[in-house]
């Protein structure tokens, strides 16, 4: 079994080939998640987005965005299928923790950004820093913040 991790790890050696021959290629949005569950007072809503509209820059890292409107702006890299997606992201003090949806089948070997954005309920502060559960049994990682 190939956790999320070990397969980015695995995906980024032979990630410059298989971008190089498939750029273009794949889905360029994504229907949205839905919202995290209603009854958290600090749920966010999560909703998937084309990468056209926000372009994730050169460095392929797993990172978070605060927008100028206050949502939070994912990028994920990992398999196009299926694809990282989050299942709850709720704000516990300053920092946004959100929690993947665990997968346990086969994934294909290519490196594609997933986006989503997060919107705050209304009232709602600001994360100072977000962390994400990779479902994988591992301790949730932090996110490095970008500007670009």
């Amino acid at each position: 079994m190939v956790n999320r991790r070990t397969f980015v790890a695995l995906a980024a050696c032979g990630a410059c080939a298989a971008i190089g021959g498939i750029a273009g290629c794949g889905p360029k949005s994504q229907e949205p998640t839905g919202s995290a569950p209603a009854d958290a007072v600090s749920a966010w809503a999560i909703e998937a987005v084309a990468e056209d509209d926000n372009p994730v820059g050169t460095v392929q890292r797993d990172s978070w965005k605060l927008q100028d409107d206050g949502s939070v702006l994912l990028t994920f890299w990992g398999s196009s299928n299926p694809r990282p997606e989050p299942e709850s992201a709720e704000l516990d003090g300053r920092v946004l923790a959100v929690q993947l949806k665990p997968y346990d089948g086969p994934a294909t070997m290519d490196l594609v950004p997933s986006l989503y954005v997060l919107t705050p309920p209304d009232g709602s502060d600001e994360p100072e820093a977000v962390t994400v559960d990779y479902a994988d049994d591992a301790d949730p990682v932090e996110l490095p913040r970008t500007e670009d």
